[in-house]
């Protein structure tokens, strides 16, 4: 991409709709075009001629700025880089250099992507990278069997065609957790009850279609063509059923078997499988038993895989070529991985951009989905994917949608409308017909021209037909974007960011051999959705290189000249030096001791007594209000299986957790507008004895009988303190509001089973589901009641000896909120004793010590004093452009605001 200076906001102008060309207008056209062609015949895109965004970052040549920082570094710093003088002060000078010549690191902004299987995530990714970089599915079945980052590699050019990979392996709580799923997933296809013929047990009932989803994909994101590349050796396909089943379920039962086998590592040992198969055909599988074992030969599997790869899975200097079969090997330990890190270059990656391409939604394995949600709230962004031609006609995406603008706001969330090409698939018949039914532009337009595409007196026979061609696709355009209008229209409402985007059409302009492009690149929607993408670290950026000019390279500076300049014998400041390195232990232990009371007197559990007993009635009402049936106590025992959740049947989107959570979300949010305020108070307390220490020393100044141009300098680093502190002091108060709002959104969403209400009632729900499960099915009569009056003790009374859930939801937000607050404040305190730590060391630099009068100091310093000159100057110079850019910023702002007033006026 190519650098370009920021230019002046442009004028207001009209917009004109776009013209469909007539005959003779389309000849003239082609004419032109055909000359085009001939002079760049063989052109493929190049991506880097695209323009950066219109934003003061990306007008500066941060490359240049860094080598300039450098060079300054490296010349002041000759004279003490190989010094032999023993003085700790030119030690922690270097140190400084060293700090002032590295500029600061983009800002990551991390970017979930997240969507059904089949809509193009990955090779939207794939698009915006300008490389195959991560797989993209050639159907609806799923590539991404775990999360793969997607991140920036230090030095690599934005036009590298090689990268790093690094696998990440799930530790043994998690594989825990997926092989206890994926042996429920498999006892639903595969393990017999005890009386399969009884109806109340049965997981399809007689009115229901082993078909019940048929007209749904197959959505499990364990699943991919990789995953069954050996399925013909594998014993699954001839595996008796012991229940109907919907093709859902069989799907996650095959997956499950082929999970099994990975953990086994049984397609590469025949005693393995055997042994395997030997487990699965036991009856007791959900015993405790195949659990344990599996685990142990997962941990063993782990141990062998990292002993071969030397304590880790890592690639350097893959090429793309080589890409694909490294990520394979990935794969085929899916059951195992928990992620893949690619590291490589890009316009994108480079300026902070984070990837995590997410496993597809729809997996029926809950652990899987609650590690896609892992991600996705670590993310600051969500991008999510969706089918240009489907998007108003699916509720799935609504449902993605609602819980991105939930978790991350409306402004930060991107709706990709991927194949937006899909359009150009309508059959021309059906073009027609909607032609003659349009009323609107440009379809009356074209069916005004379609008529004269015909074979004319004196006319190309081919170019008639061409020109029919040009207005059937631009009818099928027209109507392409006409549904992302009103797409874009609805989500207007929500202030979300919607894209219409072509990947394949774009990747199609980067391969040199494909000639033909219905499209052009603008025309793609990919260069838009990245210049977007490439404002969101832009300003966070700019601030952090601002701020290391303006303080980190300018502390070089004051390094310097104190060194250059000592003060002999002067006891007031020697006095407050020494005051300082007593008093600072003491000052951190007082402000550490306010880190840990202040958050527990100040928030309160969620709900006093008086709320408690009206959220226990409200959700034994809930409870009771379940219909008696055979249905009706299969999806009970679903939801008891399943960690609250029914994960198939008629009823596969019940959430029993996000039921009962309803029963309090308000009060929730009662406490969380009583908390916020309280942020305040935290802030005040803490920084009490923050600014009692700068008005004691401050004091200290005042009095000190020092020689003045001594006093001036302590008072420059005072000022300098100071303004560090209230830099720290203004982030303390917004994380302490960001830690209230995050504690919020974790204790109001129950969408998997790592949420708040699932994790209390995993046990309550396994010893719950047991309950005279050991009779024979015509002997469990009244099972239904029994079990569910259990289920009201355990959430409005007693869990089996522990708080039931009424108290320990209530209790669990006081503590996390403490926790949270504590971790900032922390940050905080850190940060003020090392701003003081920084002061004291200003002090002690600016007092004569035993290594000044060595004949070897004087010389550095003669050096350091001449190098110091031209140091400042182009520190100086730097500063201007900074300067210059700011102000240049401040009037483009301006006008944004004055064209916003005339807006408002001319309404």
């Amino acid at each position: 991409m190519s650098k370009r200076p920021l230019s002046p906001l442009p004028p207001v102008t009209a917009v004109t709709d776009y013209k469909c060309l007539d005959f003779e207008a389309w000849k003239a056209q082609q004419a032109t075009l055909a000359s085009d062609d001939n002079a760049d015949s063989g052109c493929v895109y190049h991506p880097s001629t695209e323009d950066l965004p219109d934003h003061i970052w990306y007008s500066l040549d941060d490359q240049l700025l860094n080598q300039k920082l450098v060079q300054m570094c490296n010349d002041l710093g000759r004279p003490v880089f190989n010094c032999n003088v023993d003085d700790p002060e030119i030690t922690d000078l270097v140190r400084a250099l060293g700090r002032a010549k590295k500029t600061p690191r983009a800002k990551t902004v991390n970017i979930a992507v997240v969507g059904n299987q089949g809509v193009g995530k990955s090779s939207t990714i794939n698009a915006l990278l300008n490389r195959d970089l991560v797989d993209a599915s050639a159907s609806s079945s799923a590539c991404t069997a775990f999360a793969t980052i997607i991140e920036h590699k230090a030095g690599a050019a934005d036009d590298t065609d090689r990268s790093d990979l690094k696998v990440t392996f799930l530790d043994l709580y998690e594989i825990r957790d997926f092989v206890e799923e994926q042996i429920k997933r498999y006892a639903d296809v595969y393990i017999a009850d005890e009386d399969d013929n009884d109806a109340e047990m049965e997981h399809v009932t007689e009115d229901e279609s082993v078909d019940e989803d048929a007209d749904e994909p197959v959505f499990d994101a364990d699943v991919s063509d990789s995953d069954f590349s050996d399925a013909s050796e594998s014993p699954v396909a001839n595996k008796k059923k012991h229940k109907k089943v919907s093709k859902t379920l069989q799907a996650g039962a095959d997956t499950a078997e082929q999970f099994f086998r990975i953990i086994f590592n049984a397609h590469r040992d025949q005693a393995k499988e055997a042994e395997l198969q030997e487990w699965l055909n036991r009856p007791d599988l959900e015993d405790g038993s195949f659990l344990e074992h599996c685990v142990k030969v997962a941990s063993q599997h782990l141990a062998q895989i990292q002993a071969e790869e030397q304590g880790n899975v890592e690639y350097k200097d893959v090429k793309d070529t080589q890409l694909q079969d490294v990520r394979d090997h990935a794969t085929n330990m899916w059951a195992l991985v928990k992620a893949v890190t690619i590291l490589t270059g890009s316009v994108l990656l480079r300026n902070g951009i984070r990837f995590m391409d997410l496993p597809g939604y729809g997996d029926l394995n809950q652990t899987r989905s609650a590690v896609v949600n892992e991600y996705r709230r670590k993310a600051n962004f969500e991008m999510i994917v969706a089918k240009s031609d489907r998007y108003l006609t699916k509720t799935d995406e609504d449902r993605f949608l609602h819980r991105a603008i939930r978790h991350h706001e409306a402004k930060n969330v991107f709706l990709v409308l991927n194949k937006a090409d899909s359009c150009l698939e309508t059959p021309q018949s059906q073009v027609v017909r909607m032609l003659r039914t349009e009323v609107e532009e440009p379809f009356t337009t074209i069916s005004r021209y379609l008529p004269s595409a015909r074979a004319s007196k004196g006319e190309d026979k081919d170019d008639v037909q061409r020109y029919r061609r040009y207005l059937i696709k631009e009818a099928q355009m027209a109507a392409g974007r006409r549904e992302c209008d009103r797409i874009c229209h609805k989500m207007q409402k929500k202030g979300v960011q919607v894209f219409s985007v072509s990947s394949a059409r774009y990747l199609d302009w980067l391969d040199p051999d494909i000639e033909d492009h219905p499209l052009d690149v603008e025309g793609t929607g990919i260069p838009a959705l990245r210049r977007s993408l490439l404002m969101l670290p832009a300003e966070a950026n700019y601030e952090n290189l601002r701020y290391h000019v303006r303080e980190t390279v300018a502390d070089v500076e004051d390094k310097v000249s104190r060194l250059l300049m000592k003060f002999n014998n002067d006891v007031d400041v020697a006095n407050m030096h020494r005051h300082l390195l007593n008093y600072l232990p003491t000052l951190g232990t007082n402000l550490r001791s306010l880190a840990l009371t202040a958050p527990h007197d100040l928030i309160t559990e969620a709900w006093t007594d008086a709320t408690k007993s009206e959220i226990a009635k409200g959700m034994e009402k809930l409870l009771k209000s379940y219909p008696e049936g055979d249905i009706a106590y299969h999806t009970f025992w679903l939801l008891l299986r399943n960690n609250g959740f029914a994960t198939h049947g008629k009823c596969k989107s019940k959430n029993l957790n996000n039921e009962l959570l309803q029963t309090y979300k308000d009060t929730i949010k009662k406490w969380r507008y009583r908390t916020m305020p309280k942020g305040k108070n935290v802030s005040i307390q803490l920084n009490a004895p923050v600014k009692a220490t700068l008005r004691e020393i401050g004091l200290r100044l005042q009095e000190a009988s020092s020689d003045p141009e001594l006093k001036r300098l302590v008072g420059d680093a005072l000022k300098k303190l100071t303004r560090r502190i209230e830099q720290v002091k203004a982030n303390l108060q917004e994380q302490l509001n960001a830690a209230v709002m995050e504690n919020y959104r974790y204790f109001t969403t129950e969408d998997d089973i790592k949420c708040p209400i699932a994790r209390e009632l995993k046990n309550a729900y396994a010893r719950i589901n047991v309950i005279r499960m050991d009779e024979r099915p015509k002997h469990r009569r009244g099972i239904y009641k029994q079990q569910r009056a259990e289920l009201i003790n355990t959430v409005t009374d007693e869990n089996d000896g522990k708080p039931p859930l009424v108290d320990a939801i209530s209790a669990q937000v006081k503590t996390r909120q403490c926790e949270l607050w504590q971790a900032v404040e922390e940050e905080f305190i850190a940060s003020v004793l090392d701003h003081f730590d920084e002061f004291a060391q200003a002090l002690a630099e600016l007092l004569e010590n035993e290594t000044y009068m060595l004949e070897a100091h004087r010389v550095i310093r003669e050096q350091l004093a001449h190098q110091l000159v031209g140091f400042s100057k182009d520190l100086q110079t730097v500063r201007d452009q900074l300067a210059e850019l700011d102000s240049r910023r401040a009037v483009k702002r301006a006008r944004i605001v004055e064209i916003k007033k005339e807006v408002i006026e001319w309404r």
